[in-house]
């Protein structure tokens, strides 16, 4: 059982270890962290899926360990664009996407987080992994190969893009009290949603979509501004890509 703590130390460790796999410079070959990392079928990616979603208990630690799974994906990903065009990224890309992020239940977690002063409570493992690491792996695979996704970024923007500014707009006010959990869902939020805005480096096409107006967008920069201005998290910034400060 993963309740045992013998099986989830030993998993925890194990995803600890995959990261540091990943941003090792000198002594793994490239082709052999890719062959460790990657999963070997769609099938077996599926049945992991749909356990996700069909899981009654949302703090399951199979979905805790299994987002850590995708993370090192997502991180592998952006260290190794050319493994965003591999047969097996895109299916668990177009997945998620489908499955994940254009559902109801995405958009109820993007409601959640408007309310200010949210208890810990409320992030559990299932919520986590629709918010971060969908949001995680959207983010590296649009940077990396945005011509097979299966969606248009008009599309994503229209659905989720105005809960996800009022996200911003409301968190963003009180940057001082953000808890790990809020500052992980808004770091990969920011992230994903930078992805599709910047579609193929088109500036400024799909900036229009996201904000109609000039007010909106510039409440937007502020609330920008003030995240990024917060001190104490210069401390933690790191040379890689790897927490959710960077």
């Amino acid at each position: 059982s993963l309740n045992d703590s013998i099986y989830s130390d030993l998993l925890q460790s194990l995803a600890i270890c995959n990261k540091q796999i990943i941003f090792n410079q000198d002594d793994i070959k490239d082709d052999i962290k890719i062959s460790l990392l990657l999963p070997q079928s769609a099938h077996q990616v599926n049945k992991i899926f749909e356990q996700i979603k069909q899981d009654k208990n949302d703090n399951d630690l199979f979905i805790t360990f299994t987002s850590l799974w995708f993370d090192n994906i997502a991180f592998l990903i952006h260290e190794y664009p050319s493994i965003g065009h591999s047969p097996i990224i895109i299916h668990i890309v177009h997945y998620l996407a489908t499955h994940f992020l254009l559902t109801e239940q995405f958009k109820l977690y993007l409601i959640q987080l408007q309310q200010p002063q949210l208890s810990s409570s409320i992030f559990t493992a299932k919520q986590l992994f629709y918010i971060k690491t969908c949001s995680l792996c959207l983010d590296a695979f649009f940077y990396a190969n945005p011509q097979t996704f299966s969606y248009t970024p008009e599309q994503i923007i229209e659905y989720i893009g105005n809960e996800y500014l009022k996200v911003i707009q409301i968190q963003s006010s009180t940057v001082s009290l953000l808890g790990k959990e809020l500052l992980t869902c808004m770091t990969h939020l920011i992230g994903f949603m930078r992805a599709f805005v910047w579609w193929e480096g088109e500036i400024g096409s799909k900036l229009k979509i996201l904000f109609p107006t000039e007010k909106i967008l510039c409440e937007y920069i502020e609330a920008l501004v003030r995240i990024v201005d917060y001190k104490p998290f210069y401390k933690s910034i790191m040379s890689e890509w790897s927490n959710d400060e960077t």
